[in-house]
């Protein structure tokens, strides 16, 4: 494939992070003295933080303020991040082998913007992309396309040379909908549907060590 544009998802796919994602909606209500409903976490896994936030507002009855909630949660993950979030293997190196191929490159996350240039400044790849387009920014989750479509404008590369990089299952599932060419990561958080993805993506990568086999 030739490939003049990449759009990265961060959180399972560049960054080895699902694990601060699984257990942090039910952790915020734990530390309010609520008791969580089963597979919450799952559940608003796709959700923007926005989304997520309005959820846990109207099903359990919060009272907090949607900046208060949103506040606490930033707090959480931060530190997560900062203490334990490590780039997932041979990032680095294939990010040097795009930019070197003339490959423009951007983020697109559900993840908080102020957060996403924290870490990627911490693990020194922040250079590599020209932006950082969220989910909250655009107003809608991934189950919708329109931030993949942000990216796309942002990047100014071709559809058809455009490489959209994603672990989760309903991501790429939007991506396929919507006629993208996506490269699926593995993630041991997807590993239940790791066969329908294999099944619906362009490419699967059990790392990025395997990347330039796309190019072929």
């Amino acid at each position: 494939m030739k490939i003049s544009g990449a759009i990265f998802d961060l959180d399972g796919t560049l960054l080895d992070s699902m694990s601060v994602w699984k257990t942090l909606a039910s952790r915020f209500l734990k530390s309010h003295g609520i008791v969580p409903e089963d597979h919450l976490d799952v559940k608003l896994q796709n959700f923007s933080m926005s989304q997520a936030i309005e959820y846990l507002q109207n099903h359990y009855n919060i009272q907090e303020s949607f900046d208060a909630i949103l506040s606490e949660l930033n707090r959480m993950i931060e530190t997560d991040f900062l203490r334990y979030v490590t780039l997932k293997h041979g990032v680095i190196s294939m990010l040097s082998q795009m930019r070197r191929l003339g490959i423009q490159m951007c983020i697109a996350t559900a993840n908080d913007r102020k957060i996403t240039e924290m870490v990627l400044e911490k693990h020194g790849i922040a250079d590599y992309f020209c932006d950082v387009i969220t989910c909250s920014a655009v107003g809608s989750g991934k189950s919708d396309v329109l931030i993949y479509q942000r990216a796309l404008e942002i990047l100014g590369t071709p559809k058809e040379e455009t490489l959209v990089f994603e672990d989760t299952f309903f991501a790429v599932q939007t991506l396929k909908r919507h006629g993208f060419f996506v490269a699926a990561v593995y993630d041991p958080s997807s590993e239940s549907l790791k066969n329908e993805i294999i099944k619906i993506a362009d490419f699967f990568l059990l790392s990025f060590d395997e990347w330039k086999k796309i190019l072929d």
